[in-house]
């Protein structure tokens, strides 16, 4: 167990900024903290062996021993206090970053897959639990070194009380240890389940509508109940060996107390102990005791946090999304000039695709789109055309296949100088539960008011505005749930106004409103179009006649590609889709 605490440990500190200068003084702190109950015991014996034996100067030598003892109790305790919630608020900041980064960093496949409650409970829970081992350590090194401070002094006023008081320890870490073990495995399902059960929440309340409609309020019930069942009895379980350690800890933490009854009695009737030695010994065998009593619960809280720590880190060190064109410090600005490029905007070659080693989704797919140029793809539903435009926005990565944009390979060179110049629009765009103007931002944060107000205005979004009562700093809610749906595709089609992309991915932006938000998101279309290369998956084939390109797709291939004229007069799939033929 103590070989991962540390290793957690250190790769904790590695997230941290200089680090061993606040532990340096806590180190300090814990060594003053470990010496009091020495200072304290020394102090009554004084102050008793000065009242037995009538010596005034002893008595005040105790006296001004035990002030000195309480004043540097207080000042350490409260100086050692303010370090360690530093360290932990810290901690707590650089664990919350680190993992905020990483899943920012990780690449959308891969952090589609996890659960979003998973990730949650990692970034609130997971991080909280984490952070408090400094806390728990500080504690367990204390209440250890105490307990050896204690028994050294024990030693020195009578070495066989000592010795047989001190017999306890090594048989209390010894089985606690143990027992601590189990507490690290059992911490770690348990935080697994609490992830999964907060997964799962997070999908009954965001779909409860659905159930409702469903009438499957039962089904979803019982799988909700079946995942709390498992996380109540992994919960039980962690309790049991949490209640088992402290259990054994208690038994052991007696031993000292019956020791110096049955021991310390004798030698004090054998005139080896002074009154003020005997009551040394008790205060030392209590600073021995509560030590040895606490040290289980300390030692299965910290296997507590070791489980959430191993979580936290499991996301950090996830390997990035790479970008080998910075990596190679290829700058930017001298990799390709767009506005005088004669190669294609986008060319696809050989494209294939697959979730995971699941079936196919895109197989040996390659075009060619010009620069200027407005291309449709159209296809049944599940042919892979939502797939190829996450791919062509650098999202996923293909395997095999390249996609080279402006004559840079967009996935094995240049990720980070293929979305400055793309933007992509998925078919429900998401809004973040900030303002209007902080939604906007996203697409340009250096946007000035002018910026700003021409694309609202463009999109078709500025009536919205004007008559929300804070105007661009109205709140939308979570998810844009103050905005219909039509609303919130135009605000995001604003965003991607103001980001100014040269090559536009539009995936079905019309799927999901109705026909009066559907006509304004077409005229907001046509301004964001305007000079630009436009890649549009649609299902509109109206609109899809307009296109200098129409690419038909099926079953993850590209089965025939041409103009709205050449494929009504040569092509078979086309037709068929044109004229209501095939489902879409």
């Amino acid at each position: 167990m103590w070989s991962e605490t540390f290793r957690a440990i250190r790769r904790m500190l590695g997230l941290m900024e200089r680090p061993y200068v606040p532990l340096s003084i806590l180190a300090v702190c814990l060594v003053v903290h470990a010496l009091l109950p020495v200072g304290t015991a020394y102090a009554n014996k004084l102050t008793l062996d000065g009242i037995t034996l009538k010596s005034l100067p002893v008595f005040h030598k105790g006296i001004i021993s035990a002030l000195i003892v309480s004043l540097t109790s207080a000042l350490n305790a409260g100086f050692a206090m303010y370090l360690r919630v530093n360290v932990v608020e810290r901690l707590s900041r650089h664990m919350r970053d680190g993992l905020v980064s990483s899943v920012l960093a990780m690449p959308l496949l891969e952090s589609e897959k996890r659960p979003r409650g998973d990730l949650a409970s990692r970034l609130t829970a997971d991080i909280a639990t984490g952070a408090r081992i400094f806390t728990n350590l500080y504690f367990l090194s204390g209440i250890i070194l105490r307990a050896v401070s204690a028994l050294i002094y024990m030693l020195v006023l009578n070495w066989r009380v000592g010795l047989l008081c001190g017999a306890a320890g090594p048989l209390l870490i010894t089985v606690g240890g143990f027992l601590a073990r189990s507490v690290s495995k059992s911490s770690a399902r348990f935080q697994e389940d609490l992830g999964r059960l907060s997964g799962d929440a997070l999908n009954f309340l965001e779909g409860a509508s659905v159930v409702k409609a469903f009438n499957a309020e039962e089904l979803v019930e019982e799988s909700f109940g079946r995942t709390v069942q498992k996380a109540r009895h992994s919960g039980l379980k962690l309790g049991l060996l949490t209640s088992a350690l402290a259990g054994w800890t208690v038994f052991g933490s007696i031993l000292p107390f019956v020791i110096a009854a049955v021991y310390g009695g004798s030698a004090a009737l054998s005139g080896e102990l002074t009154l003020g030695g005997i009551l040394a010994i008790i205060v030392l065998c209590n600073n021995l005791a509560w030590p040895l009593n606490q040290i289980g619960t300390y030692i299965g809280e910290i296997a507590r946090c070791q489980g959430a720590i191993k979580r936290v880190i499991e996301i950090i060190d996830e390997a990035p999304e790479s970008d080998p064109a910075l990596a190679a410090g290829v700058p930017e600005t001298g990799m390709v000039s767009t506005a005088t490029c004669p190669i294609p905007a986008i060319k696809v070659s050989h494209l294939c695709f697959d979730y995971g080693g699941s079936r196919q989704v895109l197989k040996d797919v390659s075009f060619e789109v010009r620069q200027g140029d407005f291309v449709a793809i159209v296809g049944r539903s599940g042919c892979g055309k939502s797939t190829l435009l996450k791919i062509l926005a650098g999202l996923y990565r293909p395997s095999p296949g390249t996609v080279f944009v402006f004559g840079r390979d967009a996935h094995y060179e240049a990720v980070s100088f293929v979305r400055k110049k793309v933007a992509y629009m998925p078919q429900e765009s998401f809004i973040y539960p900030g303002t209007i103007e902080e939604n906007l931002r996203l697409g340009k944060e250096d946007a000035s008011q002018d910026d700003i107000a021409i694309a609202v205005e463009l999109a078709r979004f500025g009536g919205v505005v004007r008559e929300s009562p804070g105007g661009l700093s109205t709140l939308v809610g979570e998810g844009g749930r103050t905005l219909s749906g039509g609303e919130r595709q135009r605000l995001a089609m604003a965003r991607t106004i103001l980001r100014d992309a040269e090559i536009l991915l539009l995936d079905e932006p019309t799927s999901s409103v109705d026909r009066e938000s559907e006509s304004l998101i077409w005229d907001a279309l046509r301004n964001l179009m305007a000079g630009k290369t436009t890649i549009l998956v649609t299902h509109r084939l109206d609109i899809a006649s307009k296109a200098d390109l129409i690419i038909v797709m099926d079953s993850g291939s590209v089965a025939e590609s041409g103009t709205h004229d050449e494929l009504t007069r040569y092509g078979s799939l086309y037709p068929a889709l044109y004229a209501g033929q095939l489902p879409e």
